[in-house]
């Protein structure tokens, strides 16, 4: 695992790891990420992206808008596979990793989460933004997926992390005309 994690590992939500049940870092949330509503660190939306031939996806510039990395550069995003939904990605945002490490290293070592942390720990890798605004998805986690290069796949927004799929295994959006509000 590589990047700016503090080489340190997230602590365990209900359900394997960290925002699996939509558990905030900590029970609060970060500063990271980029908005489609100016909104710092909020991820809404669904888009649909092509997997070029290098593995290489598109990020929605609003999305990536916010996220730095620690030399004021491009940040990226950290990859992980989906352990409540099968078939998906997480990406958290650098800056929310951030909370988690800090969170983590106020634990003691005898700590019940960490064997799930370390569990997660390996699962999850730092994938920076190129100047083109664009991620590298590592092949193991692109067979994790069962993805294609030159295949259309769905990001969908999550409030402070965004999730990748197949457009077979993307959620279906909610049919609003159905509610009843009375």
């Amino acid at each position: 695992m590589s990047g700016g994690f503090m080489g340190a590992a997230m602590p365990a939500q209900p359900g394997g790891y960290p925002g699996a049940a939509g558990v905030p870092p900590g029970g609060g949330w970060g500063s990271g990420g980029g908005g489609s509503a100016g909104a710092r660190g909020v991820y809404v939306g669904r888009y649909e992206v092509v997997v070029d031939d290098k593995l290489r996806i598109t990020v929605p510039a609003h999305w990536r808008s916010n996220v730095t990395g620690y030399d004021g550069q491009r940040g990226g995003f950290y990859l992980m596979p989906n352990e409540a939904a099968e078939m998906r990605l997480v990406a958290y945002p650098q800056e929310e990793m951030d909370i988690w490490a800090q969170r983590l290293m106020g634990l003691p070592h005898g700590h019940p989460e960490w064997e799930e942390i370390g569990r997660w720990s390996t699962s999850a890798e730092f994938c920076p933004i190129d100047r083109n605004g664009r991620l590298t998805i590592p092949q193991r986690l692109v067979d994790a997926i069962a993805i294609f290069p030159r295949e259309t796949i769905v990001l969908f927004g999550v409030i402070r992390r965004f999730e990748i799929c197949s457009l077979a295994m993307a959620p279906r959006d909610w049919d609003l005309s159905a509610r009843d509000d009375d």
